[in-house]
């Protein structure tokens, strides 16, 4: 039996379990197969590495494979009160998130929405904040054209 039908036959005696792509298995049989197509290797060599491709296909698989979905650490209907907005991400209340989100998360407003699945118009700033930064802003005379 050549190095092919070894990885061939293993793949053939394994249960697959799909699920929309092809098993580490199935990957690592089309590897060696294709590598052992173009490169010679000892009988007795297959095996051992048939396991080492298999295990970093293993360690590639647990570092990128899809994370589970993350819950809000507060209700999203509680996030927002009169005088603080409540950060999904930590449950942490502000004033104004926008910051909070680059410098711990590097997520941007948009991202945050997108992620959490809020609405465009969703709030960063506490509401009561909001409307006292624009009487402030009024009395200190922006947004009036110069005479």
């Amino acid at each position: 039996m050549t190095g092919t039908d070894q990885a061939n036959a293993v793949l053939q005696s394994e249960e697959l379990d799909t699920k929309g792509g092809e098993t580490l298995v199935s990957l690592t049989a089309r590897i060696v197969s294709s590598h052992l197509a173009s490169a010679e290797m000892r009988r007795e060599e297959v095996p051992d590495f048939m396991d080492e491709i298999y295990s970093k296909l293993s360690e590639l698989s647990d570092r990128g494979g899809p994370r589970p979905r993350q819950s809000p650490a507060i209700p999203i209907g509680e996030s927002i009160t009169p005088d603080f907005i409540f950060c999904l991400e930590d449950g942490k209340k502000f004033r104004m998130l926008k910051k909070h989100l680059r410098s711990c998360y590097n997520m941007s407003p948009e991202q945050y929405r997108a992620k959490w699945g809020l609405a465009p118009e969703y709030p960063m700033v506490a509401p009561n904040y909001a409307v006292k930064r624009q009487e402030l802003a009024k009395q200190s005379g922006l947004g009036k054209k110069r005479a």
